[in-house]
């Protein structure tokens, strides 16, 4: 239970089915019900197992049971699968009324209906013509060990509401109680709609109270203020080419507020390429210009490498330093750094969520990226360390409507959007494949025009924590397509787990395009 974080009653009770089978009402056999999960009662008139090798394990075999259902004059096939424990239990049910509930299918060429490994098969007919849940799997304990603890915890459990009776009524809403019971056991669909809106209801009361505390506890007003822009404005100077008049304007009103002796909390959000880290750099330079350190913290480690590298060629020219902190340093390097930007020789930290473990000087901004990606804990545990108000830019490449970021980021938060490309930029193109061939087609002609390509895969390995996602192919296996795929050209994978010499390795010679 507690792999599945499940260590008291109301992380039990929070457990919530992934799935619900509605048999309250059963149906007669019909074509009509091909492909949906019904139920239906007939005579169990014949129970067949048989053995087979297994297809997977050598000299093993696994069982089969065929059984057939009679309904009126039509029969229901059925098969399962491994599941030998059944068949010592309805081998007995032979000519006996049952109920079947499961994923129809009908086969039009032999004019029969069948059900594979259905969830549901019982003599207790009136019991069963019920809601059924379907919970995650959790290695060697059953749904039904799951739901009777849930039930004993349920009527025993007390569970006072924080909303008396008028204003339920008056909400529209049933008791946590009755919520949380009808969750997991349901009596029809309707009722779990009252408990999915109750229990919503209390996730957004409870964020809506956290955002409005965090608000009211973080200061209005900064003591880091500008008092220099010398470097900015040759930072400014040296870039290759213009900034746009989105970017002009950002900077123009985080200076404004920065003048006004105001706390910073900025949104920038803007599509890929339009020049939000030029934004964020300018704002780090303001507060080196005036003597602050500041912070930059993006979501994995290879795009904090990149905005390290970048940071440090315009850094090492206005005679700043900049520090990289990532959780794979050596402990003597670790510990180097740690010292320096405690002492004040960085005035520039980059990193992962590693940089909420250092000690800082003078810290006086935080820029976030993608900060989405991070924890709640992690995005307010740098900012709430100091009660002088230490300034906030965040920049999204997803774009969030005004009202919807004014609720997630607190009604304190400026909310600006680059909303134009600099000159000269190619535009992004974003095409949807719906097969491999095409997607293949399309980078073997953009690597024989001598261009590269990248492949982002959602999972490192397969484990008992990814059941669900058993159809989503693994870095292993998405490496194995292409290396067969594309033999004349260099591959390399890269994942969290990647050692940090092999990872820097890996990415510079990507940069150098020898990958």
């Amino acid at each position: 239970l507690e792999k599945k974080d499940i260590k008291n009653t109301m992380d039990l009770l929070s457990f919530y089915p992934r799935k619900y089978y509605d048999f309250s009402q059963t149906v007669t056999l019909s074509k009509e019900f091909h492909g949906k999960h019904v139920a239906i009662i007939g005579k169990l008139k014949k129970v067949d197992l048989s053995e087979k090798p297994h297809p997977h394990i050598p000299n093993q075999k696994f069982f089969i049971i065929k059984a057939s259902v009679l309904q009126g004059d039509k029969y229901l096939n059925i098969v399962w699968f491994g599941q030998y424990y059944l068949y010592k239990q309805i081998q007995y049910w032979v000519d006996k009324e049952v109920i079947v509930g499961g994923e129809l299918e009908y086969n039009e060429t032999y004019n029969n209906y069948n059900m594979n490994t259905p969830f549901l098969i019982s003599r207790d007919i009136l019991g069963s013509t019920r809601v059924h849940t379907v919970y995650s799997d959790i290695k060697g304990i059953s749904d039904e060990f799951i739901a009777k603890s849930i039930k004993t915890a349920l009527d025993n459990y007390d569970m006072p509401d924080y909303l008396d009776e008028d204003m339920r009524c008056k909400l529209g809403l049933i008791t946590q109680k009755e919520a949380y019971y009808t969750m997991h056991f349901p009596k029809e669909e309707d009722s779990l709609k009252k408990a999915h809106k109750r229990l919503i209801f209390d996730e957004l009361l409870y964020f809506a109270t956290q955002l409005e505390k965090n608000a009211l506890d973080m200061p209005v007003g900064s003591s880091y203020g500008i008092k220099s822009l010398a470097n900015t404005s040759r930072y400014i100077s040296s870039l290759p080419y213009s900034l746009t008049n989105a970017q002009k304007n950002v900077l123009g009103e985080i200076k404004r507020q920065l003048l006004d002796g105001k706390r910073v909390n900025a949104l920038v959000q803007g599509d890929v390429g339009c020049g939000k880290t030029t934004v964020a750099f300018a704002c780090m330079m303001m507060m080196a210009d005036s003597g602050y350190q500041s912070v930059l913290m993006a979501p994995t480690l290879v795009l904090a490498k990149q905005h390290y590298e970048e940071l440090s060629k315009i850094a090492s020219e206005m005679g700043y330093k900049v520090a990289f902190l990532a959780g794979k340093l050596k402990a003597k390097e670790k510990r180097e750094l740690l010292s320096g930007i405690k002492d004040g020789t960085y005035q520039f930290i980059v990193g992962t969520h590693s940089v909420i473990t250092a000690e800082y000087n003078n810290l006086a901004m935080v820029v976030e990226d993608e900060e989405h990606k991070f924890g709640v804990l992690q995005r307010e545990a740098l900012v709430k360390s100091s009660q002088n108000g230490i300034h906030t830019v965040t920049m999204s490449a997803t774009p969030i409507p005004r009202s919807l970021a004014m609720t997630i980021y607190s009604r304190n938060t400026s909310i600006f959007t680059i909303d134009e490309l600099p000159a000269n930029r190619l535009p992004v193109k974003t095409v949807i494949k719906n097969d491999d061939a095409s997607v293949f087609r399309g980078l073997h002609m953009e690597l024989n025009h001598g261009r590269q390509a990248y492949v982002v895969c959602s999972l490192i390995e397969h484990s008992e924590n990814t059941n669900l996602m058993q159809n989503v192919m693994s870095v292993k296996q998405i490496e194995n397509i292409y290396r067969n795929e594309f033999p004349n050209n260099t591959i390399a994978v890269i994942t969290g787990r990647t050692a940090k010499e092999e990872m820097e390795k890996t990415l510079d010679e990507f940069t150098k395009g020898n990958i």
